[in-house]
């Protein structure tokens, strides 16, 4: 034991209690009609990315910028967005899936058939999950199927954006 050491432990007893939310952020989040908001890294987090409205977002842009390659270069934002939001789900069910084969080899040297056979149905709605969202980014990649509805939200907003913005032109010069 120290000289000082009793001053130590006085001081710890003082401190205030501090809640772990003040400096942790728990939830994920991810850019989303021009606000943020809690998207889950999950093939669920991923559909409700796709089924956004941005058009709010678009308008919003158009408002702030309305050169056209500053549309573009915020749908390539809004797609890698989409990747990256479906590859850290990969890594998530990944991680999933290993957690189940531990748990599967465990099993059956247990002998527990029937526990065996649900942790291999989950194992295989995982691979599912995963298939889905490999899709997904290949889409996302190629600008076609489910995440063209993205840009094609975000597109419409800018446009609305832009038309608002002549209109107001227009009106101010009469």
């Amino acid at each position: 034991m120290g000289l000082l050491d009793f001053l130590n432990k006085e001081s710890k007893e003082n401190l205030p209690e501090i809640e772990e939310n003040v400096f942790v952020e728990k939830n994920e989040t991810a850019a989303r009609g021009g606000v943020e908001s809690s998207i889950a890294a999950t093939l669920d987090g991923v559909y409700e990315f796709l089924k956004a409205d941005f058009e709010t977002r678009g308008f919003n842009d158009a408002m702030m910028n309305s050169d056209s390659s500053y549309r573009d270069e915020n749908i390539e934002v809004l797609m890698w967005d989409l990747i990256i939001l479906s590859k850290h789900a990969k890594i998530k069910y990944a991680d999933k899936i290993v957690e189940l084969d531990n748990h599967i080899i465990s099993r059956k040297r247990l002998g527990a058939l029937d526990v065996i056979h649900d942790l291999e149905s989950e194992r295989k709605r995982v691979n599912e999950k995963v298939n889905d969202l490999n899709e997904i980014i290949g889409h996302a990649e190629k600008k076609i199927e489910s995440p063209s509805r993205v840009i094609k939200s975000y597109a419409r907003g800018f446009h609305r954006g832009m038309v608002a913005l002549s209109k107001s032109t227009i009106n101010s010069n009469k």
